[in-house]
């Protein structure tokens, strides 16, 4: 059985903490998560992607976000990695 990786991200904002509210990023937080995925992809490992041949310049290339829609979409990809 051959071992593949998703990363997923957090695409949503955050919820106000005392009334405080950390702003969000154009294309939520992806970036971290597109540098993990590029990381592990460089190194052999399979990652799972949006996209057949994702581009090294575009995060959301890399990762899926934490949505209903985004876990859906990744299911369809990959209909084995979620049950």
């Amino acid at each position: 059985m051959s071992k593949s990786v998703t990363i997923l991200y957090q695409a949503q904002e955050p919820p106000a903490v005392d009334g405080i509210k950390k702003p969000m990023k154009s294309g939520g937080y992806s970036d971290s998560g597109a540098d993990i995925a590029y990381s592990l992809h460089q190194q052999g490992i399979e990652v799972i992607t949006p996209v057949e041949d994702p581009a090294v310049e575009i995060d959301l290339n890399w990762v899926f976000p934490d949505t209903k829609e985004g876990i859906q979409n990744l299911w369809k990809k990959e209909p084995m990695c979620c049950g």
